[in-house]
């Protein structure tokens, strides 16, 4: 079962809410994958079609923040590795803004470790359970 998760800023009243981890549609790789908007669905389909001795990773929803300016993707992970670990397919984009990775942040209890506010850069941030997804 997922859960999301409410924030605001204090500083500039910037507000959201963010969705963790997996619900009933996370039994298997496959399945995750369907979750995929068409395009990266038919790029990781190939990616597997022409590749040998992959690796398939997933994970439920989380926030992938961007170190240098903060903006946020709230998605779920899938990567396919080749048989040396390069990763051939992320569902995680780079940064569209800085063009850098973004970091997972982690959820414990309800609280995002280390996150700033995506709009002015604060960390003063009210955070608060907000729902409960499947």
């Amino acid at each position: 079962m997922g859960e999301g998760l409410f924030i605001k800023c204090k500083d500039c009243e910037f507000e959201n809410e963010y969705m963790f981890g997996e619900g009933f549609l996370f039994s298997s790789f496959e399945s995750v994958m369907e979750l995929l908007p068409h395009r990266q669905y038919t790029r990781a389909k190939e990616i597997l079609d022409n590749n040998q001795n992959t690796t398939q990773n997933f994970d439920g929803y989380a926030v992938y923040q961007c170190d240098s300016c903060s903006s946020v993707q709230n998605t779920f992970l899938i990567e396919i590795k080749d048989k040396d670990n390069q990763v051939l397919f992320t569902s995680i984009y780079q940064c569209s803004k800085c063009k850098k990775n973004r970091t997972k942040l982690h959820n414990h209890n309800g609280k995002l470790k280390d996150y700033r506010c995506p709009k002015c850069q604060s960390h003063k941030i009210d955070m608060g359970e907000s729902m409960m997804w499947d």
